[in-house]
């Protein structure tokens, strides 16, 4: 504070005052007197004057107060048994004024939990020092919200940089200890609504170890009518200024944690929620124990600032959401860029390899006279070409028909088995080639569906497709097909080359291969398990797929529902 403080303002009156009294003229001793007793008992601040042997000579009621005692009560008795336990701090101080002769002002004292701001004067009689007087102003208020103000900005750094929530939520709990807990945690709620401790802080480290092990074993109670739990339900704060061995009891879950609670628990603790439009992210738990900082206990000021705290907590988790999703949109932007890419270099490659057989047969045939053998050969390579250029082009319209909502199925009674038997057929060619075993087990009591029979074809189809195209020589392919409750049950297994771990969820992913290279020199665009599912999904029914991973072979599943009767 400044030399205009009220302490200091005040000094000039109480030595004119004092002077006074040492007046020859009785009237205006008298007049001194008179003054002084006013400002005594007037002034707004603590006033004391003490002789050389620090004896208490004159005491007013606010002065008196600090301590509890009455005013006369002190008189006569020295500093050090008035206050024992400041003694120590406060008697050199009286002392160097009364050598020195020079004041000391706005000297910050601690008593009993709250903070005052002094100044210390020298006390003259005909300009003999003969004592000391005390000018004392309660700054307690004031000292509180420097504090609090110094802890938010703190607290706002804090919660800036990292981006890892519990990080920043980490930094948080350790800056609250021991400016507002003997031991401060931070809870959050995760997606299923289970709450985690994120961390604790306290100023003993038997009491954290406690805190921790205690929130690991047991999670914060639902059933209890204060706490954690009910701060997050609620969404509203709790104070408990002072908790009782009732509380404890009733917080307990045996006697063995009781007693620990007995030892480490506190005896003052506020819950304040941590929300963010409109939703509880989690809260702060703040306690203070029986001794040290914690003897001050909480009031609803301290509940404000922990209010306050939670709510800058709140916005930095939400900016952290913010970002963290704004992070996984560019991140899936980025993705679907490269997977655009990679399909168009993938298309360009399936629909030039056809044309480049086709156009080049077609030249042989204008340009020169071939034998008969030779012109056929040719004639079923112009025409094999085409058929897998219709077949790129056909999947490329399905896509965008299923884009567009506008795939439409044609239904009818299907029965499956004789779907699958047709499928086989076309399949098994290319298995015999390769030196495949294909097995077939097919229900005999039928499987009659409502759908596309095409469109069916075509799911099996794609299935036997990959089945062939990813085993190598000498693998097998079984089919299953058997009637499960009202459903259909379609199983087509594989002795290939699997499916990666990592990859096994992406893949009905649109345009997205395993291993491009290798899917490249198989052939195909990525879509046809994408087209696939679709089709089911149309049915009413699910297509999965399952793998132990590489080199383990892949298992696809479909369920369609049999038609009613």
């Amino acid at each position: 504070m400044d030399s205009a403080s009220p302490l200091d303002a005040m000094a000039p009156f109480l030595a004119g005052a004092l002077e006074g009294l040492a007046g020859a003229d009785v009237e205006a001793h008298r007049r001194a007197e008179a003054e002084l007793a006013a400002l005594f008992a007037g002034a707004p601040l603590g006033l004391a004057v003490f002789d050389r042997a620090l004896r208490y000579q004159r005491v007013n009621e606010v002065m008196a107060s600090f301590k509890g005692v009455p005013p006369e009560a002190h008189l006569g008795r020295t500093l050090a048994e008035m206050l024992p336990e400041r003694a120590a701090v406060l008697e050199p101080i009286h002392r160097r004024v009364l050598e020195t002769g020079e004041p000391l002002l706005d000297q910050e004292i601690e008593l009993r939990g709250r903070d005052y701001l002094a100044s210390y004067f020298p006390v003259r009689i005909a300009g003999e020092i003969v004592g000391v007087a005390s000018l004392v102003q309660d700054h307690t208020e004031r000292r509180r919200v420097e504090r609090g103000l110094a802890l938010l900005a703190r607290a706002g750094e804090a919660l800036m940089g990292e981006l890892d929530t519990g990080a920043r939520l980490g930094r948080l709990a350790h800056l609250l200890v021991p400016d507002l807990a003997d031991v401060a945690s931070v809870f959050l709620t995760d997606d299923r609504g289970e709450i985690e401790l994120v961390e604790t802080w306290a100023l003993d480290p038997a009491q954290r170890a406690f805190t921790v092990a205690r929130a690991r074993r047991h999670h914060p109670a639902q059933d209890l009518p204060q706490g954690v739990a009910q701060v997050i339900r609620r969404g509203q704060s709790e104070l408990i200024a002072e908790i009782s061995d009732a509380h404890l009891v009733a917080a307990a879950h045996d006697a063995e944690d009781l007693a620990a609670l007995r030892r480490f628990g506190p005896c003052a603790w506020m819950g304040v929620p941590i929300r963010a439009r409109g939703r509880t992210l989690g809260a702060l738990s703040l306690s203070r124990g029986s001794s040290g900082a914690g003897a001050r206990g909480y009031d609803a000021s301290h509940l404000a600032l922990a209010e306050e705290l939670a709510r800058r907590a709140a916005v930095a988790l939400e900016n952290a959401q913010l970002f963290e999703l704004a992070e996984r949109e560019r991140r899936r932007a980025e993705e679907a860029g490269r997977l655009k890419d990679e399909f168009l270099a993938n298309l360009s490659h399936e629909l030039r390899t056809p044309l480049t057989a086709i156009l080049g047969w077609s030249r042989v045939l204008r340009t020169r006279a071939l034998p008969d053998d030779k012109r056929a050969r040719a004639l079923e390579s112009i025409e094999r070409n085409a058929l897998a250029q219709a077949r790129l082009v056909e999947d490329l319209l399905d896509i965008s028909r299923i884009l567009g909502g506008q795939l439409t199925l044609e239904r009818g009674s299907v029965e499956l088995g004789r779907v699958i038997e047709t499928a086989l057929a076309a399949a098994r060619p290319a298995a015999v080639a390769k030196g495949l075993r294909v097995v077939s087990v097919i229900d005999p009591r039928g499987a009659t569906l409502c759908g596309d029979a095409e469109r069916l074809r075509q799911v099996v189809a794609n299935l036997l497709s990959n089945a062939v195209k990813f085993t190598p020589a000498g693998g097998s392919i079984e089919v299953h097909l058997e009637r499960d409750g009202t459903s259909a049950r379609l199983v087509v297994s594989d002795t290939g080359q699997g499916i990666r771990r990592d990859f096994l969820p992406h893949a009905f992913d649109r345009f997205r291969q395993a291993d491009g290279g290798l899917t490249r020199a198989h052939g195909g665009l990525g879509v046809g398990l994408s087209i696939a599912r679709s089709l089911i999904e149309l049915h009413g029914g699910t297509l999965d797929a399952h793998s132990a991973g590489e080199g383990h072979g892949a298992t696809f599943t479909v369920r369609v529902p049999l038609a009613p009767g």
